[in-house]
Formats: C-alpha cells, sequence, structure tokens
C-alpha cells in the first residue's frame, strides 16, 4: 500500500511538473530565465530577445503608466535593485531589447562607476567606445554606429565629482528615438 501512494504521488509531481519542464526548454525562450520565473539582472542587455524579460514575472514588471507603452513599445520595470542600488527600466520593440536604463533613486553614483554600470548594459561585441560628448547635464558615449550611453549627472555642489543619477545604453538610436518622439506626442495631446 505504501509503494502505491508513493506511486501515485511520483505520478502526480511528474503530470504537474512534466509540462513546466518542457514549457522551460521551447523555442524562442531564453536560457537565462529559470524555472521560478526570474533572470540575473546582469544577464539585461541592449539587444536580447523580449521573452527574457517578459518571462521573468518575478524579476519585471510591465509598465503600465500612460507613456509605457507609446511608438509601439513595451516597458519593463525591475522589481529588484543591482548591486549598486539601480533598478531597470527596460525597453522593447519588435521583440527586442532596445534600450535599458538604470535609475538610481538612492545614492547616486560616481562618474567612474557610472561609466563602469553603462559597460555592463553593452553586448559583449559591442565596439570600442569611439567618441564622447559633454552636453548640460549629460554625457554621451558613442560604440560604433548602433550603440549610444548615456549618463545623467545631478547638478553638481561646488568643488564636489558629479554624481550620476541613471545610465541608459540604447541600440538602434533611430528606433528610441522615434519611440521617444512618440512619447512626446502623447505627452503634448
Amino acid at each position: 500500500m505504501l509503494k502505491l501512494k508513493m506511486y501515485a504521488a511520483a505520478l502526480a509531481v511528474t503530470c504537474i511538473s512534466g509540462p513546466l519542464v518542457l514549457q522551460g526548454c521551447s523555442e524562442g525562450q531564453s536560457n537565462d530565465v529559470t524555472a521560478q520565473g526570474t533572470v540575473p539582472l546582469e544577464k539585461i542587455i541592449v539587444g536580447i530577445p523580449e521573452s527574457t524579460v517578459k518571462q521573468s514575472i518575478l524579476t519585471f514588471v510591465p509598465d503600465t503608466s500612460a507613456n509605457a507603452g507609446s511608438g509601439g513599445k513595451t516597458q519593463y520595470l525591475s522589481r529588484e535593485k543591482n548591486a549598486n542600488g539601480g533598478q531597470y527600466i527596460v525597453q522593447c520593440k519588435d521583440g527586442t531589447v532596445f534600450q535599458v536604463s538604470t535609475l538610481f533613486t538612492g545614492t547616486p553614483l560616481s562618474k567612474d562607476t557610472a561609466e563602469s554600470e553603462l559597460k555592463k548594459l553593452l553586448p559583449k561585441d559591442a565596439p570600442a567606445q569611439s567618441k564622447v560628448e559633454e552636453q548640460t547635464g549629460k554625457q554621451i558615449y558613442y560604440y560604433g554606429d548602433n550603440y549610444v550611453g548615456e549618463v545623467i549627472l545631478l547638478p553638481a555642489t561646488k568643488g564636489a565629482a558629479p554624481l550620476v543619477s541613471q545610465v541608459t545604453v540604447t541600440n538602434n538610436p533611430s528606433a528610441a528615438k522615434a519611440a521617444t518622439e512618440g512619447e512626446k506626442a502623447t505627452k503634448n495631446q
């Protein structure tokens, strides 16, 4: 009788978990997403499939704010923060992550740490940094023709080093520009 109960329990577990295991291996899904619906934040970079973020239901949540879907994009917010206290804002279009921002609302970062954070958001095959532009309140970093990084600086106090509140990397800047213009048009209506 005990063997029969153990067999029935094993069969029940197999019937319940079997489809979950098969679902985790289906085509188009990222191997970085665990069966529990999590993904390490360091795996989130521009150019990965949107499915990686979408399936990470414990790590990310869809942004339901009014402008999150403007310009045909989908936006996700991380539920947790990275080691430096940054929350991820991930923007996707046509099934691909085209922009990742890390927002530091608690303690701002030093410029050096921010530049390191920016590089973590780039794919490994991204070209070397080709140009830097200094603009009021931000620095723009170019990596070839396809990747643009932006570091948002907080207003500096006299004699203090500049601090950073946000780091953003965009793949295919024209797609990001179109999405941003759609967002601006929505705000102006």
